[in-house]
Formats: C-alpha cells, sequence, structure tokens
C-alpha cells in the first residue's frame, strides 16, 4: 500500500517507519529535519497546492497519517487550518484511510479554575478535529482522530525541538521552566504511537473514531529537571506559575479494541535521549572547521569580491603562460567559469561567465582584433 505522513513529521526514522509500516510504500511531506528517502521511503515538495494535488493524484495514497503541530509543547511552529483544509480538500471522495494525531491540548482541564475551559490552542486543536469529522461525515472520508500526549524520540538523536531546547539551555548553565514542579508531564514515546498506528491500520473500520491514548507514567517535571541536572552538574532550575492542567485518566477502549498500552516512560528513556543529543552535538562540534565554514557560509558580496579577485589572478595566470606550448593551450577562462559554479551555483557561475567574456573582449581590444570572430568564431564561444 501507498502511504503519505505529513504535517508534524520531525519524530520519524527509518526505524519508526518499519515499524508502523513494515510492508507499505512510504512517502514523507517534506520538512526540515526529515530523514533521508531510500527504496521505501520517498520525501516530496508538497508545499503548494498544485505540487499537492499533483502528488495526491500521483501516487493515489491508501493510507494517510496526518501529524499535528502540537505535538510539540510550545512550538514555534503553529498548525494552519487553511492549509489542513486543502490538504482534506484533495482526498475528498476517495477510498483513502485517514488518520490524525492530535495533540493533548484537546484534552487538557485546569481543576484549580473552573471558568477556565479552554485556551487558544485547545480551541485550535478541537477546530482541527472538527475540520477533519466534516469531511468524514460529508465525503465520505474514512476518518479516525488519536488524541495523543506530546511526542519524544529517543532514537531521534535528541533532536526533537523541546528537548532540543532543554538541553542546550542545561548545556549553557540554567533551565526555565514554565510549569509548576509538581505538574505532571504529558509525553508519549514515538516507539509507542508506530505499535498503536500499525494495530489500529491493521483492524481498521469504516466509521469515524476520536481515541484518547493515556498517560499513565507518573512523572512530574520536578523528576523532569532532576534527571537533567545529573547530567549537567551546577545546573541552575526555576519553575513557573503556570495553571495547573489534568489530563484524563486511562479510559481502557485502546487497550480492549487493540490491546494496546504505553510501554516506554519518559523517566526510563529521557538518559538515553541526553546520551543521543550529547552524541550528535559533539559530532557536529568535532565536524566544524573554522576556514572551511567561513568559506561556505559568508555573505554573498564577500562571494562576489572572492570571484573578482580570483578572476584577475586567472587573467594574470593566463598572461604568464602565454607563450608556453603547453600550458598555453589550458582555456583558463573556462577552468575558472566551471570552478566558479561548481562552488557557489548557477547564479555565481553566470557572473564568472560574464567576467570571463569581458576579459576575452577586453583581450581583444588591446591586441587591436576585431570583435567579430567573438561572435563568428564558433571556437570562441
Amino acid at each position: 500500500m501507498e502511504v503519505l505522513l505529513i504535517g508534524n513529521t520531525d519524530y520519524i526514522t527509518e526505524q519508526w517507519i518499519q515499524h508502523a509500516f513494515p510492508r507499505d510504500h512510504v512517502v514523507i511531506a517534506e520538512r526540515e529535519g526529515t530523514v533521508d528517502g531510500n527504496d521505501r521511503l520517498r520525501i516530496v515538495n508538497m508545499s503548494d497546492a498544485n505540487t499537492l494535488a499533483e502528488t495526491l493524484t500521483t501516487y493515489e495514497f491508501d493510507r494517510i497519517v496526518f501529524f499535528s503541530e502540537n505535538l510539540t509543547p510550545r512550538s514555534d511552529r503553529y498548525g494552519d487550518l487553511g492549509a489542513l483544509r486543502r490538504f482534506l480538500h484533495a482526498i475528498r471522495n476517495r477510498q483513502t484511510q485517514m488518520l490524525m494525531v492530535s495533540g493533548p491540548e484537546s484534552e487538557f482541564t485546569y481543576p484549580e479554575n473552573a471558568d477556565v475551559r479552554d485556551t487558544s490552542k485547545s480551541l485550535m486543536s478541537r477546530a482541527s478535529e472538527e475540520l477533519c469529522l466534516y469531511y468524514a461525515r460529508t465525503y465520505r472520508l474514512e476518518a479516525k482522530i488519536i488524541r495523543c500526549p506530546y511526542l519524544y524520540a529517543p532514537e531521534r538523536n535528541g533532536a526533537t525541538a523541546y528537548f532540543g531546547r532543554l538541553f542546550e539551555q542545561a548545556s549553557a548553565g540554567s533551565i526555565s521552566f514554565r510549569e509548576r514542579e509538581q505538574q505532571q508531564t504529558c509525553f508519549l514515546c514515538a516507539d509507542d504511537l508506530a505499535e498503536l498506528i500499525y494495530r489500529m491500520f491493521d483492524d481498521w473500520t469504516a466509521e469515524s473514531d476520536i481515541f484518547h491514548v493515556p498517560n499513565v507514567f507518573n512523572f512530574t517535571y520536578g523528576d523532569l529537571a532532576d534527571v537533567i541536572s545529573a547530567a549537567f552538574p551546577g545546573l541552575s532550575v526555576t519553575f513557573g506559575e503556570d495553571r495547573p492542567q489534568s489530563y484524563p485518566a486511562d479510559d481502557h477502549v485502546l487497550r480492549l479494541r487493540y490491546g494496546w498500552s504505553p510501554r516506554y516512560s519518559l523517566k526510563q528513556d529521557l538518559p538515553l535521549v541526553l546520551q543521543r543529543w550529547k552524541e550528535a552535538r559533539a559530532q557536529e562540534q568535532s565536524g566544524k572547521h573554522p576556514i572551511w565554514d567561513f568559506l561556505r557560509n559568508h555573505s554573498k558580496p564577500w562571494i562576489a569580491f572572492e570571484i573578482c579577485v580570483t578572476f584577475i589572478l586567472e587573467e594574470l595566470l593566463r598572461t604568464a603562460v602565454q607563450g608556453d606550448s603547453q600550458l598555453g593551450t589550458v582555456d583558463l577562462r573556462l577552468f575558472f567559469v566551471v570552478i566558479v559554479g561548481t562552488m557557489y551555483g548557477m547564479n555565481a557561475g553566470v557572473f564568472a561567465a560574464a567576467l570571463a567574456c569581458a576579459g576575452m573582449a577586453l583581450s581583444y581590444a588591446s591586441n587591436g582584433a576585431s570583435f567579430a570572430p567573438l561572435f563568428y568564431d564558433t571556437s570562441n564561444w
């Protein structure tokens, strides 16, 4: 079967794919940090509406999993209801099994303040879910929704956004939580989600359902801070005064229907996540070379300056070897253009070609020759 993974795919790895879709061909909508493709794993750019429609027509997906942005706590990215609507509209009236993995925002309650029932994030989360259910009712789309705790991925080198930021702060000497120390964390291992998705598609029914993924492990933000502090001696930790949140208890529906319950706890996995993050950071630091990083990342004016200086050196070298029977046969101007284009790309290559043309024209002018051979002699082209 053809499977499409779209949305917040930061947690997806090849191992995750093997777990959730062992016999299917998987396509991932392109996103920064997406894993590389192979024979069974393709990455497609679906950033605009035309490309989206073309891709959905080309592949005819049997199964689609949409990952919500609110699976990452305090994410810098926000979900786009308009983009979700365009996507649902593109797959309407198709024989497609659609699974939306939503975050925990729709489930949070605030016991200490009876007047607070919703937040802006919970309203947006429910709006996304209602939009999905509307298309399921109106266009006979087979859709199910999983309300899931925030995700973390031990095999993702600790690079998932929330923990990546925490560890960066910890390496600088201090971390600050907005939550209170006794607030329960709400996280689910991505591997557990992969197992649940596999079982749901293996026993798929056409009815629309909303499932609640339980948060079964007792692990507070204070416990989280203790684990991180053990890895960063002398760490300064502060907690905030956010309203206490409560997540619903396990309703046992997933256990009774699919024989599934969470197996991996953040408390046990966090040292592994930390270790993988440190290994990835050490590898990144060891791979840094100041000179080469400067050459790769400096500004466009500096690149233009480099090309101009190299052009002058090339012209001087060409003049020096002009009488040589061997080196004089080498087209140094063409060599200059090829090197610049290879290093800096097409735009810089065109600029280098223009300089080479100007150099040839000046060479003809200095020798008193006609410019006609530049245009009519194909060997000069």
